[in-house]
């Protein structure tokens, strides 16, 4: 990882494959949040980004993308 920027967690799914089992975390450092999806995109071709959070836990931006409802049932 880079020295600039603040460290961001991608959460993000690598193409042909379906949330939530195939839920992965990209750590980097990133001026924002565009930014950061941005590199995701660059390293993972054909990825959907699905949620980027500052900070470097994966599970706490899994349970953020949780609580905002998207994976609950409705």
């Amino acid at each position: 990882m880079s020295d600039v920027g603040d460290v961001y967690t991608v959460l993000f799914v690598p193409d042909n494959l379906k949330p939530p089992e195939s839920i992965l975390g990209f750590m980097c450092r990133a001026d924002d949040v565009p930014d950061a999806a941005n590199q995701c995109h660059k390293v993972y071709k054909k990825c959907e980004v699905l949620w980027v959070r500052k900070g470097d836990s994966f599970q706490e931006a899994l349970d953020e993308y949780a609580w905002k409802g998207v994976l609950c049932d409705e």
